[in-house]
């Protein structure tokens, strides 16, 4: 890091001096007969080089406004190399300054101006002790922020935002205010103060004022909302349940019912077979059912041919192997019929009642509807 004292000129005063000409006005140089007593200051031969910088009390960042001047200053008088500095992330620091305090101040003064590139040499370090001429035209009226944040549905102050306010008189200025702040209503506001001093000397700022829901209200109420979705998904998920239920407990009152007032007659025929398995037609299919509450394709076989006193094997394989082989043509209401891995009752005209699926349950259907393969019609 280079340093460089406040009479420290270097090679480069031109490429610096086209790098810095945005900036603000120049500081101005004072000798000892430009110095009056009312500043309280007496200044000695080796003080009439001193740089003098002059501000307003009012301005928002008096500090920014300093650096710009102290950074002209020194485009002017040293070597800033602009291809290795970084004059934006320059940082100026002034010991002892008091921005409350109008007239004249001294305060020490350091620049940092940083490197570029990894060359630690290559940033720049100033230091210099100044004047500070704090110009107080009207009012002092500082804010403590420009941007204030108030909670929803809460209360608003401006006075809670006034940083310092004073006048050169020492009495305490006027305030006006004026707002379109709404704590009901999210959103973001404008909020200007004007002081007002004896002499009718006026000095305005403004702040912007955002209305919004705390963060706790945000987290309870989103708890909340999960809280209830989640209550009404366990609710719902119950009311399918018990629906089910009902479903179900119906479904087997019906079956109960068809149960009891099925009974075969004392004089088994092939109609009589095929009318009485009809009777079954919506009983549900469930895999390895044997009884009306529940019935796979050879457990209705089975089931409807026991009631007659006929006794078949409990696979459909085992069926396939009953009785007399006959053909399509010659089929009869009451016949076993068989395909590769599944069986039905045959009840005339080309149809066959069986437990088909879990979908369809105990239903009618051509005999040429099932399409395993294999199909045999068995006289038993």
């Amino acid at each position: 890091m280079r340093k460089t004292n406040r009479n420290g000129k270097t090679a480069g005063i031109i490429a610096s001096i086209a790098m810095m000409t945005f900036l603000a006005a120049k500081p101005v140089m004072v000798s000892a007969e430009d110095l009056t007593t009312d500043r309280n200051e007496i200044v000695t031969t080796a003080e009439q080089n001193i740089s003098t910088y002059t501000l307003d009390m009012n301005d928002k960042n008096p500090l920014d406004t300093l650096k710009r001047e102290v950074m002209t200053k020194y485009a002017e008088s040293a070597s800033i190399d602009n291809e290795e500095t970084d004059l934006t992330g320059a940082v100026l620091t002034a010991d002892g300054f008091d921005r409350t305090t109008p007239g004249l101040q001294t305060v020490n003064l350091t620049l940092t101006v940083p490197a570029k590139t990894e060359n630690e040499n290559a940033g720049t370090l100033y230091t210099e002790t100044a004047f500070i001429e704090l110009e107080n035209n009207g009012p002092t009226l500082l804010l403590k922020a420009e941007e204030v944040t108030v909670d929803l549905n809460s209360s608003f102050s401006y006075k809670d935002n006034i940083g310092y306010i004073a006048s050169q008189d020492g009495l305490l200025p006027a305030i006006k205010e004026s707002d379109n702040v709404d704590v009901t209503t999210e959103g973001t506001y404008q909020c200007t103060l004007e002081a007002v001093d004896a002499k009718g000397n006026k000095t305005s700022a403004s702040f912007n004022v955002t209305v919004k829901k705390p963060a706790e209200v945000i987290r309870a109420e989103e708890e909340a909302r999960i809280a209830a979705e989640k209550a009404a998904a366990e609710a719902a998920a119950r009311a399918a349940a018990e629906e089910a239920a009902r479903l179900a407990a119906a479904q087997a009152a019906a079956q109960a019912a068809v149960t009891y007032s099925a009974s075969a007659p004392a004089n088994p025929t092939g109609s009589s077979i095929a009318d009485y398995a009809l009777q079954f037609v919506g009983s549900p299919y469930v895999w390895g059912g044997t009884s009306p509450a529940g019935f796979d394709c050879s457990g209705f076989t089975q089931y409807v041919y026991a009631q007659f006193g006929i006794s078949l094997p409990r696979t459909s394989y085992g069926q396939e192997l009953v009785g007399t082989i006959v053909s399509p043509a010659n089929a009869m209401p009451g016949d076993l019929v068989t395909y590769n891995n599944h069986s039905a009752i045959y009840i005339g005209n080309g149809q066959i009642v069986n437990a088909m699926s879990p979908g369809q349950g105990v239903a009618v259907c051509s005999m040429y509807a099932i399409t395993n393969g294999n199909m045999q019609i068995h006289r038993i």
